[in-house]
């Protein structure tokens, strides 16, 4: 066997070796720790932003994600509003798109905005365009009955890392946005999860 034919089937087994690493990571740090009524739910989170990203988790995995380039789609004359229904109609549309069956959506988890002291120069006369993208994905959600729940982006940051991410396998190479949007699907899972169970604890104690 060539140089070349040892080195890539080496290669070749050292990536089944780390998904079979970051499945049993993912199973034991991650999936173990979220409460079965949490993973009932079909969550979208959402990174805001001129590229929002997004996830939807179905069963704290990952069923589909990206990111949408809100701002390039201004450019090209449409409103927010039109890009965020387009978006909307695609992701919990009656009708299939491209085999994606559409799924109804629990609850949505979001960055939040707020201006931090110490930004507030650099804030000044800011069009503050994520805030008003925060406003159409209000207004979207609530027309279509999605309930939101809003975590601050350091929070989010903190605790899902991108170490944390890579080992459990859910990290999207490339994609700044849409791992934002996957840190708050996770972060809010665990943090839902751990109050669950010590409210059920309490509960039984009493």
């Amino acid at each position: 066997m060539s140089a070349w034919g040892i080195s890539h089937l080496n290669s070749m087994n050292e990536l089944g070796a780390n998904k079979v690493v970051a499945l049993e990571a993912f199973e034991r740090e991650y999936l173990a720790h979220i409460a079965p009524e949490v993973r009932k739910e079909c969550i979208l989170c959402l990174d805001p932003g001129e590229t929002m990203g997004w996830t939807v988790f179905v069963d704290a995995h990952i069923l589909r994600c990206g990111q949408l380039p809100i701002k390039t789609q201004l450019a090209q004359g449409r409103s927010i509003s039109h890009a965020l229904n387009i978006f909307f109609d695609d992701l919990v549309g009656v009708e299939p798109a491209d085999g994606w069956p559409g799924v109804t959506v629990d609850a949505c988890v979001m960055e939040d905005y707020v201006v931090y002291g110490h930004k507030m120069q650099a804030n000044i006369w800011n069009p503050l365009f994520t805030v008003r993208l925060i406003g159409a994905l209000q207004f979207a959600c609530s027309e279509r009955k999605i309930p939101i729940i809003y975590q601050m982006a350091s929070e989010a940051k903190f605790f899902a890392t991108d170490d944390k991410l890579k080992r459990w396998g859910l990290f999207q190479e490339k994609l700044k946005h849409t791992n934002d949007s996957v840190r708050h699907g996770v972060y809010y899972m665990l943090r839902k999860s751990s109050m669950t169970r010590r409210n059920g604890n309490g509960k039984q104690r009493a």
